[in-house]
Formats: C-alpha cells, sequence, structure tokens
C-alpha cells in the first residue's frame, strides 16, 4: 500500500451467478415406447474413483452397456432429475467398439456431463431412462428374415454418491471450490492528478460460481477517489461452471507519488489437492504526475463531503485493543438459572434431613433393629456377666421400641401382658439373688418382638411435609418474583489482517471503520464502528465515530433490531460496561444473592449462628437487585450480547435456501445495521437467526461477525 498508511475501500462484487442455481428448467420429455429388457440395454452412473468435495466440479458419465444385434440409435437426451447435483448438459462420447461377451456383441455408450453437489453427505441419484430404437420383431418374406424397428425406453440403475464436507476454511474464504485464476490491470503505467484511470480485476476458471460472491474486494488508497460504481463484465462458456468475470473501476489519484494498487487476493479450495490455496494478483505499481498547471478541470464530479462543518472524523488510535468475549446464548442462560437449581438442591437436602431427624420412628426402628441383634447374641451366650450386660441391653432398647418414655418402667406399665413377663424376670435375673433365666425367656422375647412388629419405614413425603418446607417457602416466591429472568434471546500491517488474527481487538476494528468512512463506504464503516463500540463502550472516540457513521449510514439501532447506539434508548446506560462485563456483574451479583439464601436457609434449619441472619438478607437483597440491574445492561445489547452474534452492513434479502434466487422473491429483506445470531455455514453462505424467532441465508460477505473471525 502506499507510504504513509492505506485506505481499505471494500467494493462490493454482484453475485457472479446472480440467479443461476441450476440449469435451465426444460419441460417434462414424454417417452414413447415398451420397456427395453435389461439384457438389451442396461445403463448406470459411474462416478469419480475418490469421493468428491462438497462444491466440487467433477465428470459424470452415463453408461449403456447394450445388445450391438438388437440395439439401433439413441433418442434425444437421458431423461433424468439431478437433485441434488447441479448438473450441466450430456454430451455424447465416441461409442466404443463392439466385442462379443456371453454369446452376445456388447457395446459400451458413454455420455458425459460435469455435475456439482451442494451440500455433504450420501447422495442417491434417481434411476436415468433413455429412449432408444431397438429391434422389436420381424418376419420372414421368400426366405428373407425381415427385423422391425421400434421406440423403447430403457431404465438404468440409481446410484449413491458420497460427498466430503470441506475442511476447517481459514479466514477471508468466501466459498470458491474449484481452479481460479486472479489478474490486476491499469489502462496505463503512469498517472496524472486529476485524471481517471481504470483499475480492472479478472476472476476465471472452473468452479462453483453459484456459491460465493464473484470477484473479491480489493484495497484503495486514501489518495485515491472513486468515480460512479463498479462495472462488471461476465463472459460464459456454455456452462454453468466455467465463468470470467471482469470488475472494473475508475479511479483518480489526489496527490503525486510511486503507489502500488494491491495485490489483491483470494481464498479458495482447490479439490484436487484438498488444500485451501490463496490466488493473487499481484501489485501493479503506479507512478503519479502532478497535474498541469492551469489545466482544465477533471472530467468528473467528486462525490460531495456530507460531513457537517464543525464535525470531524475523529482520529486513529494506537495500540492494540483487547474485548472479552460474552457467553453464548445457551451458556449466559444457564448461568442464569444454575443458581435456582442449587438453592433448590439445597433446599431439598435440607428438608430431607429435618423429615428425617423429626420421624417419630426413627427412634423406634432403630431399637427395633438392635433387639434383634441383643436376641440374637444372647441365643448363643455362655458366659454370664456378657448375657446380663445383653439383658440390660434388652430393657432400654425394649423401652425405647415400645415408647413408654421411661428409664425404668414398671411392669405396669406395659400393655402387653407377654412384654411385662418378660420385663419381671429380667428385672429378677439382674437384681434378684442368684435368680437365673427362664430357659424359654430368649426364645419368647424373639416371639414378642416379632408380634409387635417392625416400626413404619421413613415416608419420603413427609419431606415436602409444610414442616419441612414452611422455612424457606417464602424466600423462594421472592426469588420467583425478583430474579432476572432468562434473557431472549498479534499486530500486523493493517487492520482487517489484525482483525482477522485477533477478532477482538477494537482498536484494529476502530481503525478500519475509520479508514472506511474516510473512503464515504458508510455501511461497512459504520458495522466495524458498532463492533468496535460494543467491545469498548468506554471510548469516547469509537462512540464518536459510530454515532456518526451510523447516521449517515441509515443504521436504526437497538428498535429496529440492530446494535444500541450510544445517545439513543438504553445505550448510554449499556454503555458504561461491555456485554461482557454486564454478564459478568450479573454473575456476581447473582453468586451473592445465592450466597445469602443459601445462609438464609442453612439458618432457618439451625446450621448456623442466629447472628448471620442479617448479613444474609444484605446479600440475598444486594445480590437480587444488581443482578437484575445487570441483566437490563445485557438485555440492552440485543444480540450482541452473545458470541455468535453478526450485522448486517447493508440492505440484503434473507433467502430461504443457500442459493441466489430473485431479490423480490426473498420472505425478508433486512435494513442495513440488522443483528442476530450466526447458524450453520455452507459454501460461503451463511444462516442467520433474527431475536424474533426468523432465520435464513445470507453471503458471508454481506455480514460481519462480531466476536468471531469473518
Amino acid at each position: 500500500m502506499v507510504r504513509g498508511g492505506g485506505l481499505a475501500l471494500a467494493l462490493l462484487a454482484a453475485p457472479a451467478l446472480a440467479q443461476t442455481p441450476s440449469a435451465p428448467a426444460t419441460p417434462p420429455v414424454a417417452l414413447h415406447g415398451p420397456a427395453v429388457p435389461k439384457d438389451v440395454a442396461a445403463g448406470r452412473f459411474v462416478f469419480p474413483d475418490k469421493p468428491v468435495w462438497a462444491g466440487q466440479v467433477f465428470d459424470l458419465k452415463l453408461l449403456w452397456r447394450v445388445d450391438w444385434d438388437q440395439y439401433r440409435a439413441l433418442e434425444g437426451d437421458p431423461v433424468w432429475k439431478p437433485d441434488p447435483l447441479v448438473a450441466d448438459a450430456w454430451t455424447r462420447d465416441p461409442p466404443g467398439a463392439p466385442a462379443p461377451e456371453s454369446g452376445k456383441t456388447i457395446a459400451t455408450l458413454t455420455l458425459s456431463t460435469r455435475a456439482m453437489a451442494l451440500q455433504p453427505g450420501k447422495i442417491t441419484l434417481k434411476a436415468p431412462r433413455q429412449e432408444m430404437q431397438v429391434v422389436n420383431g420381424g418376419y420372414e418374406t421368400d426366405g428373407v428374415k425381415i427385423v422391425t424397428i421400434g421406440d423403447g425406453v430403457a431404465t438404468g440403475a440409481a446410484a449413491t454418491l458420497a460427498v466430503r464436507p470441506l475442511p476447517t476454511a481459514p479466514a477471508g474464504f468466501t466459498g470458491a471450490v474449484g481452479r481460479f485464476t486472479l489478474s490486476s490491470s491499469l489502462d496505463g503505467k503512469s498517472g496524472e492528478v486529476g485524471k481517471p484511470l481504470v483499475w480492472s480485476v479478472t476472476l476465471s476458471g472452473t468452479g462453483n460460481w453459484a456459491g460465493f460472491g464473484g470477484v473479491p474486494a480489493r484495497s484503495l488508497d486514501r489518495d485515491f477517489d472513486m468515480v460512479g460504481q463498479p462495472d462488471q463484465k461476465e463472459e460464459t462458456g456454455g456452462s454453468l461452471f466455467e465463468r470470467k468475470v471482469t470488475e472494473r473501476i475508475r479511479i483518480v489519484p489526489k496527490k503525486p507519488g510511486h503507489y502500488s494498487l494491491g495485490p489483491v487476493e483470494m481464498s479458495v479450495f482447490d479439490p484436487e489437492a484438498g488444500r485451501y490455496l490463496t490466488i493473487t494478483a499481484p501489485a501493479i505499481a503506479l507512478d503519479v504526475a502532478p497535474g498541469a498547471a492551469g489545466s482544465t478541470p477533471p472530467a468528473y464530479e467528486a462525490e460531495p463531503d456530507p460531513t457537517p462543518v464543525g464535525e470531524a472524523l475523529p482520529p486513529p488510535l494506537p495500540g492494540i485493543g483487547h474485548a472479552w468475549v460474552p457467553l453464548s446464548t445457551t451458556a449466559w442462560r444457564t448461568a442464569l438459572t444454575l443458581p435456582v437449581a442449587l438453592l433448590a438442591l439445597l433446599w431439598l437436602g435440607l428438608a430431607i434431613a429435618r423429615a428425617r431427624a423429626a420421624d417419630p420412628e426413627r427412634i423406634a426402628r432403630r431399637a427395633h433393629a438392635r433387639l434383634v441383634r441383643t436376641l440374637s447374641a444372647l441365643a448363643g451366650e455362655t458366659d454370664e456377666a456378657r448375657r446380663r450386660a445383653l439383658v440390660r441391653a434388652w430393657q432400654r432398647d425394649a423401652a425405647v421400641r415400645l415408647k413408654l418414655g421411661l428409664a425404668a418402667p414398671a411392669a405396669s406399665a406395659f400393655d402387653a401382658a407377654a412384654w411385662a413377663d418378660l420385663w419381671d424376670e429380667a428385672e429378677s435375673h439382674l437384681y434378684g439373688r442368684a435368680v437365673p433365666l427362664p430357659q424359654d425367656w430368649q426364645a419368647r422375647a424373639q416371639v414378642a418382638l416379632v408380634t409387635q412388629g417392625t416400626p413404619p419405614r421413613f415416608d419420603p413425603r413427609t419431606i415436602f411435609a409444610a414442616r419441612n418446607l414452611y422455612p424457606v417457602a417464602a424466600l423462594f416466591v421472592a426469588l420467583i418474583l425478583t430474579a432476572p429472568a432468562p434473557l431472549p434471546a498479534v499486530t500486523s500491517a493493517t487492520p482487517a489482517a489484525r482483525i482477522a488474527a485477533a477478532p477482538t481487538d477494537w482498536i484494529a476494528r476502530y481503525d478500519l471503520a475509520l479508514d472506511q468512512a474516510q473512503a464515504k463506504h458508510w455501511g461497512l464503516a459504520a458495522a466495524h464502528a458498532g463492533i468496535a463500540w460494543v467491545q469498548h463502550p468506554r471510548s469516547p472516540e469509537a462512540a464518536l465515530l459510530w454515532t456518526r457513521s451510523a447516521r449517515e449510514a441509515g443504521f436504526g439501532g437497538r428498535p429496529v433490531g440492530g446494535l444500541p447506539l450510544p445517545e439513543q434508548g438504553r445505550g448510554p446506560f449499556s454503555g458504561l460496561l461491555s456485554p461482557a462485563g454486564w454478564q459478568a456483574l450479573t454473575l456476581s451479583l447473582l453468586a451473592l444473592a445465592t450466597l445469602g439464601a443459601a445462609v438464609l436457609l442453612l439458618r432457618r434449619f439451625g446450621h448456623v449462628p442466629r447472628a448471620t441472619r442479617l448479613p444474609a438478607q444484605i446479600a440475598l437483597g444486594v445480590g437480587l437487585i444488581g443482578a437484575f440491574v445487570g441483566a437490563v445492561g445485557v438485555d440492552g445489547y440485543g444480540p450482541a450480547a452473545a458470541a455468535d452474534a453478526a450485522i448486517v452492513w447493508r440492505q440484503v434479502p434473507l433467502r430461504d435456501l443457500p442459493v441466489d434466487t430473485p431479490d423480490d422473491e426473498a420472505p425478508i429483506v433486512l435494513a442495513p445495521g440488522t443483528a442476530g445470531h450466526l447458524g450453520r455455514n455452507f459454501l460461503g453462505w451463511v444462516e442467520l437467526r433474527l431475536p424474533d424467532g426468523r432465520s435464513g441465508w445470507l453471503r458471508r460477505s454481506e455480514l460481519l461477525p462480531l466476536w468471531r473471525a469473518h
């Protein structure tokens, strides 16, 4: 580029194959005649030896093996539906020499075309049909055998084609697949200040012309004016896949000096090599001489400068900027709902602990289990001291099991006579003089325990009893009513190269926007300036450039589905922090509120001191209010507050399919500055999802991602 810095001027090339996604439609062909037997004519498709790439132009052949004694001639072209392929018309190859085979004379007829698959995956081609003349009978006259010939319809075999997806694309790839060449020319080797020159860039070759935007964008030094609009000339060779497109622009030097136009580069995928290549039109050296003194005025009118008096563009910024990428929509919504889920789990755990602690049968169940173990041990124990200890343990647990509420109950406290007798006999054995236990005491004690039955098991439904849930019911109602709802939605030579290497370098984005604004290319200037401001809204230079370029380009801001403006609506408030900053603030305060709510839960269930109540209430209140304010700040950015955000920099139709169709057939036309979410990618096309749920396809060159490489 020129000494002292260059001015990046992106010239938008019109689609090279506009409104031509497939071969021209032809009316259905009516085939006449009976079916030709398979032993007379059999057809099949022949594909390349290795799988083809999506968007690759490949040779497709249709082979008919015919009985040379029965076959006479082909009638017309094969009848088939190429969908989902895009294909040229069929041509006939010279027929192969007939050869004997299995008692017959077989010849191979070959028809050839070129085709392209738009989508990767397995593609099934429908069976082709071909009208041909064949022998359909015969008779004898005067000893001579005469055959009759008529029309018949032969049907070939369907086939499956494997289409490979393209490898991960480099930055700047716009979808071109094939073999292309790029050249650049100037209508003179030297120039003069004030005299127009024509700079031409030509793209030619064989490939998927319907899948990308034609001639790539180029940069023009700021010491030149561009006069008028780019002029395109397109030459076709009778094929959908061969094309030559030349784009000419008229440029006028404003200063003398030595300049370089270009180079012009384009990233393409070479299917034969299986890798991405960069084709280049070399730079053109241009010497510009000063204009002759007193010469006539230039034969063009320079575009008037719309800058109001006193309103100059802000200066360029030095250095490298860095912006934090916001969370994706899914991650943001998950982060907002996670604290509620954690509190619900904590609440459930505390409720379970309280329900089990308050279970009236819990102590009885434990005593019952100990009684079973005690009686089992007593049956095999012979040591007298151990037996007496086991009997004491039986007494203690029996009183608990029967819920007598007494440490040393009398026999009269028992409702059942069996238990009263067992208790008296145990008392006499323990406290009498050498009174042994009856021989059947242990057996009768086991029978009494079995008769008493096992206490009821823990009922999980008690977890949800009012006495267990009430302590936090009011707290969760407050959370539901007040919690913020999930929202819907390395330095390089040029700013463009810096952005390609680091999409969040907001200073590079700002400098590129400034270059575009100085070139009066306001659509791209506004888009880049808006992105720079969203990435670093505290920059007054970015705010000024965004406001100015948005006005010139007709960007409407958030009310019409775009990026917020610094002085419009909630723009001043949202501009206090970047989207990632608001998200970090929201999640931090939401974590504070979650901590406060958790402490209140623990306090209500008696697990923390009473003194923690007031600090927890303050943390909960401050956290909820702050999180709500943060969520409002995030919402003020709209779709821009997501990692997959993108902005449309000019008015463009949103198509239902990734194919060039007439603009007036598009169901939606997007206004300049519309923002949305990036979806799927396909051969230079990208899906854009709008915040209201609508979606469609755009060319990659028609939008700019906010946080990702283009």
